[in-house]
């Protein structure tokens, strides 16, 4: 069914409540990361920006895309 929303494996995760998003990203992805409102999947190159409870953003991104933020979260974590 072609809704208008981006499809990801079968799923539209625009609209989707948050807990929702997070339980099936998990599913397909069990590494995935909770990032300040963002659920991202360095396995599918996929995130997933949470506002209001929902899913608001569906991001397709290259692989890398997130190391530059991920070094400077463990940089924070170290000091």
């Amino acid at each position: 069914m072609d809704n208008g929303a981006p499809e990801i494996l079968g799923v539209w995760f625009l609209g989707m409540k948050s807990n929702e998003a997070k339980r099936v990203l998990k599913e397909l992805d069990p590494k995935v990361m909770d990032v300040a409102d963002t659920y991202i999947s360095c396995e599918l190159g996929i995130s997933l920006f949470i506002t209001y409870n929902r899913v608001e953003t569906v991001l397709v991104f290259e692989r890398g895309y997130y190391d530059e933020i991920f070094e400077l979260l463990a940089e924070m974590d170290d000091d």
